[in-house]
Order: C-alpha cells, then structure tokens, then sequence
C-alpha cells in the first residue's frame, strides 16, 4: 500500500480504497470521507422511479474539525 500511496502522491491522483472497515487499509489518509444516507426514495417493491439521493458527506482530516455538508441532486 505504501508504494502505491506514493505513486498516487507523484501523479497528484486520489486513492479511494473501498474497504469494509478504516483498519482495513493498511496506509494512514489524509483525509476521511463517508457518506451516510443511502436511501433512494420512489422506488418501490421491483418498480418505481428513482427520485434525486442527498447523502450526507463527512470529511475528516488530520488536526481539523469534522466538516459535513448535503450533496444536493
């Protein structure tokens, strides 16, 4: 993981490992993001129109306060 964090720094890129739980990934981040809030509202039982999702988005980064914010759709 070390050797592809430091890639991705190099290259001005973003990992975004998708992982079960934070310990799961073996580097230390930056910056922690989570998304709560993943109901699609309109569907129904095997039909329906999906109607716009606003998740909420944590962003956590070291020495910082915890800042939250609404993805508007």
């Amino acid at each position: 993981a070390r050797r592809l964090v430091a890639r991705a720094r190099e290259r001005g890129v973003v990992l975004v490992p998708l992982v079960g739980s934070p310990s799961a990934w073996p580097a230390e981040a930056r910056q922690r993001v989570r998304v709560e809030g993943g109901s699609w509202p309109g569907l129904g039982v095997g039909h329906g129109l999906l109607a716009p999702r606003a998740p909420k988005i944590r962003v956590v980064s070291h020495g910082t306060r915890e800042r939250v914010g609404v993805l508007a759709g």
